[in-house]
C-alpha cells in the first residue's frame, strides 16, 4: 500500500464501493493507522503482529502487549476492521523460529479472540 499515493486508495475506495484491507508492512502504530484514517477501510495489524511474535515467540512481556493494544485502540479509527494474524507469506513462519506448538496455538487463539478480523494463513490450520 505505501508504494501507491494515499489519494489513489481513497479515490479507488470511493469508486469501487468495496471493503479494502491493505498491507502496510511496518510496526509503527501512528504510521500504519494513518492509512486507515486517510485512505483505506482497514489494514493488516502489523504493530500487533510484531508484538504477538515477541510475546508468544520470544518470551516478551505481556505488559508490552497491553501497551500496544491500548495504543492501537486510541490510534486506529476502527479496531474491529483490522486484519489480525500470526503468520503470513511475507515473514518467516512462527514455528520456524519457535518450535513450541503450544506457544503457536496460544498465539493463534489470541489472534482469533482479540479485536479485529482474524486471518489464518495456509498451513496454520
Amino acid at each position: 500500500v505505501p508504494e501507491v499515493p494515499k489519494w489513489f486508495w481513497k479515490k479507488f475506495a470511493n469508486s469501487s464501493g468495496v471493503f479494502q484491507i491493505g498491507e502496510v508492512f511496518n510496526g509503527n502504530i501512528s504510521y500504519v493507522s494513518g492509512y486507515q484514517r486517510d485512505s483505506l477501510d482497514s489494514v493488516l495489524n502489523y504493530p500487533l503482529f510484531f508484538t504477538m511474535r515477541d510475546c508468544f515467540g520470544n518470551k516478551g512481556s505481556f505488559y508490552q502487549m497491553e501497551t500496544v493494544l491500548k495504543n492501537i485502540q486510541s490510534s486506529f479509527t476502527d479496531v474491529d476492521a483490522l486484519g489480525v494474524f500470526l503468520d503470513n507469506h511475507d515473514n518467516s513462519r512462527f514455528l520456524s523460529f519457535n518450535g513450541n506448538k503450544n506457544n503457536f496455538i496460544n498465539g493463534i487463539v489470541f489472534s482469533l479472540l482479540t479485536r479485529g478480523i482474524p486471518i489464518l494463513h495456509y498451513g496454520d490450520e
